[in-house]
């Protein structure tokens, strides 16, 4: 009985964490915008149009969701998982970038999650004093990977709902592209309505790549700071 109240208490749920105690955070809107900006094509959008892509993939991710708001638990996810037919499997770490957190493969309807990320986020928390269960890990993967599921099984993928940019023109023929980090924000946004968190997941993206840099904490708000007066200078 003991063991198991030490376990109640040292333990915690994701929605219960207040990131805002220990890291500064941004928007949804300027977190979008820093993820935008990741575009291998950003450039191209006109500069008067890159609020509507924000706003479109926010709602994309947000509206999304609404159908899978009582999903809460893991066995809950399980059970979608199962009903959608969708296969999941855990690697222990990505061939390349090291910063892959887990795929979505259509071809087999497979998710794939990788250990080293569990790992990693278990680590960040941990550090915070803020041991997470990992079931609420794996949904933080899984969740993201189920939006990427719904748009190429529902033909909605995010960035066929934004318009594409032009990026060549040879007289009176253009070349355009899909911007494909639409995808992302849209997936973040609706892994953050699913948990009913105030922050986007990206944080820990950029939390954790800039610890790998050596950022400390004081450069990081110095960091949020000029991003969110840099969006705000940007805004129409």
């Amino acid at each position: 009985m003991k063991n198991q109240i030490l376990h109640q208490r040292t333990f915690f749920h994701l929605s219960s964490i207040n990131l805002e105690n220990t890291y500064p955070l941004l928007s949804n809107e300027s977190i979008a915008w820093i993820d935008l900006k990741q575009d291998p094509h950003y450039s191209f959008i006109p500069l008067d149009q890159v609020q509507s892509y924000i706003e479109a993939s926010i709602a994309c991710g947000r509206n999304a969701a609404q159908p899978y708001l009582h999903i809460r638990s893991y066995a809950d996810w399980i059970n979608l998982l199962l009903k959608h037919k969708i296969k999941v499997s855990f690697l222990s770490e990505p061939a390349h970038d090291r910063w892959i957190r887990a795929l979505y493969i259509p071809k087999t309807k497979t998710i794939q999650i990788f250990r080293s990320s569990i790992e990693q986020l278990h680590s960040f928390f941990l550090a915070m004093d803020y041991p997470i269960y990992e079931e609420d890990l794996i949904i933080l993967h899984l969740a993201h990977e189920f939006y990427h599921y719904i748009e190429e099984n529902y033909k909605a993928r995010t960035d066929l709902q934004v318009p594409k940019v032009i990026v060549k023109r040879w007289g009176p023929f253009v070349w355009k592209e899909t911007i494909s980090r639409t995808r992302e924000i849209a997936a973040h946004t609706f892994t953050q309505t699913i948990f009913g968190i105030p922050w986007s997941p990206y944080h820990l993206d950029i939390f954790l790549q800039e610890q790998h840099k050596g950022t400390s904490k004081p450069d990081l708000r110095l960091l949020f700071h000029r991003w969110r007066q840099e969006y705000n200078e940007h805004q129409p």
